[in-house]
């Protein structure tokens, strides 16, 4: 979901980015669940083709931001000598002036769990990419 909204937003401010989504409990080719495709039907996005990859040290070498839900998929990272100084959780990224909740990992969830987890990657996304 995040790395649709961020495309998406993205290309409506003109940015020229580009994004990679991972997991770090993803099942590689995994689908996206249903709950996640109508999460983003209800933006207008496309999640049919989405394929889960799990994170990699290829993926993190050519990265130069990682932005994580929860804090502790930064503990993960720290397994990671490449993602050193890169990771960052999402809502501190985004400048919160408040800390801002993160954003709960919702598989397996409810229907209300996507759909909020989509409204905060939506809510940091905006915030934290620049206008253009």
């Amino acid at each position: 979901m995040a790395e649709a909204l961020a495309r998406a937003l993205a290309r409506d401010r003109g940015l020229q980015l580009d994004f990679a989504s991972a997991g770090t409990a993803a099942g590689a080719g995994d689908e996206a669940s249903p709950e996640a495709r109508e999460a983003m039907a209800r933006r207008g996005l496309d999640l049919s083709a989405h394929r889960a990859r799990p994170l990699d040290a290829a993926l993190l070498d050519e990265t130069d931001l990682v932005l994580v839900m929860e804090p502790q998929q930064l503990r993960v990272l720290d397994s990671f000598p490449q993602a050193a100084g890169k990771a960052r959780l999402l809502s501190e990224w985004a400048g919160e002036p408040e800390p801002g909740p993160p954003v709960a990992y919702p598989y397996g969830g409810s229907q209300d769990d996507y759909d909020s987890a989509a409204d905060l990657l939506e809510r940091y996304l905006a915030r934290g990419l620049p206008e253009s």
